[in-house]
């Protein structure tokens, strides 16, 4: 009887550890404000998320940034991500890209361009919190050799950008 009781345990544990995966989900989310060096403002949304169970990955969410004109004479930009295929945390540093678009309205004239689009993010305080603020740097890179570029590099001023990682069984 208590042969079988040890056995009928040990099968249990068994299977409860060939049954067990880690479940891993890397994020950056958040909204906010960022000005850079020079002044200019932009407003970010994100929602990266990457998923790894046991060997497979799967990547969700969406980022965007926008950028209004500084005057009548300069444009008015947004940029597009719909889902990132790469993302990687690192402590409070989140890093992610993957295809999106620029979108340039100048004069009422609005010119898309297709790319890629790369985020970094480093996450120094929650709302509220004393200490240094949160940074954002965002890079698209054009498919045609003619299309433009776009580079900004920040501090964000009001909201939050949050760089997690959470395991789950």
């Amino acid at each position: 009887m208590k042969l079988r009781s040890v056995a009928a345990a040990v099968l249990l544990a068994a299977s409860a550890l060939v049954f067990a995966t880690l479940i891993k989900t890397d994020a950056v989310r958040g909204r906010a404000q960022a000005r850079n060096a020079d002044g200019r403002a932009v407003t970010v949304s994100s929602q990266a998320a990457k998923i790894t169970h046991n060997d497979a990955k799967g990547f969700q969410g969406v980022f965007e940034l926008g950028q209004a004109s500084a005057n009548a004479t300069s444009p008015m930009i947004s940029l597009r991500m719909a889902k990132p295929d790469e993302l990687n945390v690192t402590d409070n540093k989140g890093t992610f890209a993957g295809p999106g678009v620029l979108r340039v309205t100048l004069n009422g004239v609005t010119t898309t361009y297709e790319g890629w689009i790369a985020v970094a993010v480093v996450s120094n305080r929650h709302l509220g919190e004393p200490g240094d603020p949160d940074a954002i740097e965002v890079n698209f890179r054009p498919n045609s050799a003619t299309a433009p570029t776009y580079h900004f590099a920040g501090l964000v001023y009001e909201g939050d950008l949050e760089v997690s990682s959470l395991y789950s069984y």
